[in-house]
């Protein structure tokens, strides 16, 4: 609403204007630093990804080795199946070395 107890015209015509010429500047300086850290930057960037993607595909042969050569079911239960809340509840074992 408006001063005089009026609610606003949605019909308000919009006009383009042009950006000051500080905005124009700032962003094209903006545009030259990123250019010039891109040069820096994607180098690295490119080997983490390469990196990343060969401890995927290591832990892929892993999974794939352990469905291969083992009778567990991978779909989230095993042969064991209910036992595991077990190990959960189990106690570490007791130290019976006193004197450390």
């Amino acid at each position: 609403m408006n001063d005089a107890g009026q609610k606003p015209s949605l019909e308000i015509e919009l006009r383009l204007r042009d950006l000051p010429a500080e905005v124009k500047r700032s962003r094209e300086l903006a545009r030259q630093e990123n250019e010039r850290l891109e040069l820096a930057a994607r180098p690295r960037m490119e080997a983490q990804l390469h990196a990343c993607k060969m401890a995927l595909e290591q832990l892929k042969d892993w999974h794939r080795r352990v469905a291969d050569t083992t009778d567990l079911q991978l779909t989230g239960y095993s042969r064991i199946g209910n036992l595991a809340p077990h190990w959960t509840l189990a106690r570490p074992a007791r130290r019976t070395d006193r004197s450390g």
